[in-house]
């Protein structure tokens, strides 16, 4: 149902992926992973909560998915202690023009 809703609406500029830091990667992860990059669209993946974990845990897991996406799409970010804040705004506001 997501799927045609998303492929069919001209509407739809770009999709955001918020992931959970803290999560590990399953076969939902590796299926949403494909599924995003077949529709077409343009995407942005943000691995928010990261001052619940260590740095180093943090940019482990933007790796993970830079790999998958290229490093200018995934984004960490702390809500909390605004950590990534200024970058991620930064995005957003560049793809929205």
């Amino acid at each position: 149902m997501i799927d045609g809703y998303i492929r069919k609406n001209n509407f739809i500029r770009r999709l955001i992926w918020v992931y959970d830091v803290r999560r590990d990667t399953d076969e939902l992860d590796n299926n949403v992973m494909r599924w995003i990059v077949s529709t077409g669209h343009n995407f942005t993946m943000v691995i928010t909560k990261i001052d619940k974990v260590s740095k180093n845990e943090a940019f482990q897991k933007k790796r993970l998915f830079e790999k998958n996406f290229g490093n200018d799409r995934v984004f960490i970010f702390s809500s909390k202690d605004g950590y990534g804040r200024e970058i991620l705004l930064s995005h957003i506001f560049n793809i929205a023009k």
